[in-house]
């Protein structure tokens, strides 16, 4: 078995990763990938599917930790078709994620996919921010969160979105947000619906982990609780600065600048690409 290792500085680091990418339009499951391609830390191949999802767990808590009023509100107001909606919105991936896990590692370890699914986050956050910058100023009353769920045909297009996402490097909070925006859905609205429904994505991938990864276990063992839990407490702390930075970062109209950053991404992997 491959020897594994992390240090605390190295795990605070992955925490933070998680935690800000999680929720910044700039994927986290890209941001992991290449940081484990750089060989940040000594986690095998094999061990690093099972640690990013401790530190999901962690940007869970931080979901309901920053929307903890928006999902009681939800809660209290639930209703079939709203039920329908989210399952619209889940289902998607919940096929994708379970049919296609191989393909999802494979894009990981591929510099040249992994450099093309940050371009493609690249392009969703240019036409979002287009989008909103002719729509004006009304859309960005972000204060209290409109929490009426999206039509059917809204919700299918977050459902997709979400299925596209489960591809690292593609941004699950910035392709939520461009589909449910592009399908009509107002700003501050896509914004508290796409994390709603990352939800129930997150706990049940971490779920999945906890019950029938056999290697979660030994994950544990050989990297050591001390730095996951470091990493986790980075995440969640970092997680929660990051949903009110998208807060901002939407309201002002600044999507495009992450949009600019994920195409430096890109571009940095296909230059590794070419110098292999």
């Amino acid at each position: 078995m491959p020897e594994s290792s992390l240090s605390y500085l190295e795990a605070a680091i992955y925490g933070c990763i998680q935690g800000l990418t999680e929720f910044l339009p700039v994927s986290s499951s890209g941001h992991l990938a290449l940081a484990h391609q750089l060989e940040l830390g000594q986690i095998p191949d094999d061990m690093m599917r099972s640690f990013s999802v401790c530190l999901h767990v962690a940007t869970l808590l931080a979901v309901g930790i920053a929307f903890r009023k928006e999902i009681i509100r939800a809660c209290q107001h639930i209703n079939t078709i709203a039920m329908r909606n989210v399952v619209l919105s889940v289902l998607p991936a919940v096929v994708v994620g379970f049919s296609a896990a191989s393909s999802m590692h494979y894009i990981e370890n591929s510099m040249l996919l992994l450099g093309l699914s940050f371009l493609f986050t690249s392009i969703c956050l240019i036409i979002t921010d287009r989008i909103l910058f002719k729509r004006g100023d009304e859309e960005y009353g972000l204060e209290q969160s409109d929490l009426e769920v999206p039509d059917t045909k809204q919700a299918s297009w977050v459902g997709f979105a979400q299925a596209l996402s489960l591809l690292p490097g593609i941004s699950r909070s910035g392709s939520t947000l461009c589909f449910a925006i592009l399908s009509g859905v107002s700003s501050e609205r896509a914004f508290a619906y796409s994390f709603l429904v990352g939800i129930p994505l997150i706990a049940g991938a971490a779920l999945h982990e906890c019950v029938f990864a056999d290697d979660l276990l030994v994950m544990m063992q050989q990297i050591g609780w001390g730095p996951i839990i470091v990493a986790m407490l980075f995440s969640l702390g970092s997680g929660i600065l990051a949903i009110s930075l998208l807060r901002f970062v939407i309201k002002r109209r600044c999507l495009s600048l992450f949009g600019a950053y994920c195409a430096c991404l890109a571009g940095m992997c296909l230059v590794f690409v070419i110098m292999e």
